[in-house]
């Protein structure tokens, strides 16, 4: 789960990142007007000149990051802050970004800090006459030799993070980050050895005093994770029920959900399967709404992990060949009956049983961008590839809040949009949006939810009457069919009744979708609304969605107002 969220087209991450910015910029003006000018450092100033005003400048802007540079990742304190009136002031949906922009601010001053500091020990090597060894200064003195040991840590937590090299080796990643431990101890002690005094008493701090600096955040941090680690390793036991073997290979973890328990749709959690690794812990979306009475993840084997995961599972042929199973839908009468969604597992998948299955240990739920789905009158949710995920849940609970009697919400319409590269990596989704579809069709739903117009029709959701639907889909393949690939889908189109690739009484769409035409057609469709774009898949897809959130925004004329908010998956 990672990656950068992108602006909200209500401008309050816009807002948000000018403060920043701006708190950023006073932060350097006062740390540089403070030892530029300040009677405090005359004799330094004199004595090393500018790199002086560099070195401690810079020493100032790494004290404020470090200070801050633990809180984005304290999940617990994020996904309370989530629930406050701050959300609306603050995306936290950024939180990584932000983790992110702090750490490689402290290392870019880190390097400028170093850089200055060597002169400043060329000059005073010269002042002494040689009395105090080059060599020492460089390399022996208190400063330099933590200093120089605090860019190692930093090199082993920020290089294996530039997310190239984090999604090819993520288990580095995670063991070199722990390095920050080593990183803060000696950050505490750097300024404890009086190598440059002020001009006048007291000439030096006493000690080490730079833990001062990230006491407060420091101490949530620790509370987080003690309180993770009892969570995960005695206060939230998982049990898997069900162990569902998908096409593409795709796992399906069925966990029992405590009574207790509450999640959101679209949240996510931590997983450790002791079998495997006893310090080993990865995110995964639920996949599963909160109506239903136990988690579920998919997981997509293709690291060393999922892979010995797996394993312990039972799972020994990920290509075994599946059956097919038989059409159901998501309830045993009509949709407006609140039910359970498992009797709608109709994608083709066998369940595993008579193997011993190994406990979990979880740690979550914790908060995500999906969540203020439900916050809106129009929702647009836009998925690529694997990305789609986050989304199982909120597509659950949407249907089943819709549908149960006497409930009443604020959002009336939603549209799907899903892209893929080729078919076979939709099927594991398939069957949600097959039982959504069949209980739609036996559903009387408000006449007054509106749809794609007749006007566009040719564009977006044609020869579909979608009048009355509450949730719309549109899947697009964009890899290239071969000419007997093509023969044979024109063979098996089932007459036009349903898509012969996806079984969907939506057609299916060859190429990336217009993203232009589509959001003309919701503005005009709900004028005056207030749309949530909500997108998962990579940046430079969400850039567009962003761009056209931006633009119609900005320029419609129906007064229909769409922010954008980028899932971290």
């Amino acid at each position: 789960m990672g990656g950068y969220a992108e602006f909200d087209s209500n401008g309050k991450t816009k807002s948000f990142s000018s403060l920043r910015s701006w708190i950023y910029n006073r932060v350097f003006v006062i740390g540089f007007k403070l030892y530029f000018s300040s009677d405090s450092y005359i004799d330094s100033r004199e004595t090393f000149g500018y790199t002086f005003i560099i070195a401690r400048t810079s020493a100032f802007m790494i004290h404020v990051n470090t200070a801050f540079v633990l809180l984005p990742v304290c999940r617990n304190l994020i996904t309370l802050l989530r629930r406050t009136p701050l959300n609306y002031i603050i995306s936290f949906d950024h939180n990584l970004s932000f983790h992110k922009i702090l750490g490689w601010t402290i290392v870019v001053f880190s390097l400028l800090h170093t850089a200055a500091h060597y002169r400043n020990y060329y000059l005073l090597y010269k002042s002494t006459h040689g009395e105090v060894s080059l060599i020492y200064l460089l390399a022996a003195s208190g400063p330099s030799w933590t200093g120089h040991l605090m860019l190692l840590c930093l090199a082993l937590i920020a290089i294996p993070a530039i997310d190239v090299l984090r999604r090819k080796n993520f288990n580095t990643f995670w063991y070199l980050h722990h390095f920050f431990f080593l990183y803060f101890a000696l950050f505490s002690i750097h300024g404890a050895f009086c190598l440059l005094k002020r001009a006048e008493p007291p000439y030096c701090s006493k000690g080490a005093v730079f833990w001062k600096y990230y006491l407060v955040s420091g101490v949530i941090y620790l509370l987080e994770r003690i309180s993770r680690e009892y969570r995960g390793s005695r206060g939230n036991t998982g049990t898997i029920n069900k162990v569902v073997l998908h096409p593409s290979h795709v796992i399906e973890l069925q966990i029992k959900k405590n009574l207790l328990e509450r999640s959101k749709p679209g949240q996510y959690i931590f997983i450790n399967c002791p079998a495997v690794s006893l310090n080993e812990w990865h995110p995964f979306t639920l996949t599963s709404a909160p109506e239903e009475d136990f988690y579920s993840v998919h997981i997509r084997v293709v690291g060393d992990w999922t892979k010995s995961l797996t394993s312990v599972l039972g799972i020994d042929d990920l290509n075994i060949k599946l059956p097919q199973n038989n059409t159901q839908l998501l309830s045993g009468a009509r949709a407006s009956k609140y039910t359970n969604h498992e009797n709608a597992r109709k994608s083709r998948f066998i369940s595993l049983k008579n193997v011993v299955l190994p406990e979990l240990m979880i740690d979550g739920p914790f908060g995500s961008a999906s969540e203020d789905a439900f916050k809106h009158e129009v929702v647009m949710l836009f998925g690529s590839g694997i990305g789609v995920t986050p989304f199982a849940s909120v597509l659950k609970s949407m249907w089943y809040r819709f549908n149960l009697p006497g409930h009443r919400q604020r959002l009336k319409k939603v549209y799907f949009i899903w892209t893929q590269k080729d078919a076979s990596s939709f099927e594991w989704f398939q069957d949600l949006l097959q039982a959504i579809e069949d209980e739609e069709e036996y559903t009387d739903l408000d006449s007054s939810a509106s749809s794609f117009s007749g006007e566009f029709s040719n564009v977006s959701f044609d020869n579909v009457s979608r009048r009355g639907k509450f949730i719309d889909m549109r899947i697009h393949i964009t890899a290239k069919f071969t000419s007997d690939q093509i023969q044979n889908l024109v063979l098996n189109d089932s007459e036009g009744h349903k898509d012969a690739i996806t079984n969907l009484r939506t057609p299916t769409y060859f190429g990336r979708p217009n993203l232009e035409k589509i959001f003309k057609e919701v503005a005009t469709n709900h004028p005056g609304a207030d749309v949530g774009v909500f997108f998962c898949g990579p940046t430079s897809m969400g850039l567009d969605i962003k761009s056209c959130s931006n633009k119609f925004t900005s320029k419609s004329t129906t007064g229909t107002r769409f922010t954008y908010k980028h899932e971290n998956f």
